[in-house]
């Protein structure tokens, strides 16, 4: 090694620390900017294409009813992103323990896909039938 030559855990912590930057610009612009306005964002080019709702419409709308403390909008924007909320927190912190060197057991990634993926897709395949419009953004 080099002097001057970040360590692992150095670059670790600069890159959680780009992270948590990131996600905090992307939750104050979705605080300040409504997505409910036109033209500020670009439409969902799967919803553009077929006029279904994919899994993630409603996600910025849920952002930012979130972010105002209207959680009822929230739910009825996108419910999947709502109810996921609390296992993007636990995974966060997860990565944060482990780049303060404080680690945890893996997480087990493969079980995590095994559920995410079928709920995914069973959500996305629901609020496009009649008798669940009501998941539709």
């Amino acid at each position: 090694m080099r002097v001057g030559e970040p360590t692992l855990g150095r670059v670790a912590r600069l890159q959680a620390a780009g992270c948590l930057a990131a996600a905090g610009s992307v939750l104050a612009l979705t605080r300040f900017d409504d997505p409910r306005v036109p033209g500020h964002y670009p439409p969902c080019p799967f919803h553009a294409l077929t006029g279904l709702d994919c899994p993630g419409c409603g996600t910025l709308r849920a952002m930012h009813a979130l972010m105002t403390g209207d959680v009822a909008s929230a739910i009825g924007y996108n419910l999947l992103f709502v109810c996921a909320i609390p296992l993007f927190l636990f995974v966060g912190v997860r990565l944060a323990r482990n780049v303060l060197g404080r680690p945890t057991p893996p997480l087990q990634l493969v079980v995590l896909a095994r559920v995410a993926v079928p709920v995914i897709v069973l959500f996305w395949v629901l609020r496009n039938t009649s008798p669940f419009h009501f998941l539709a953004a």
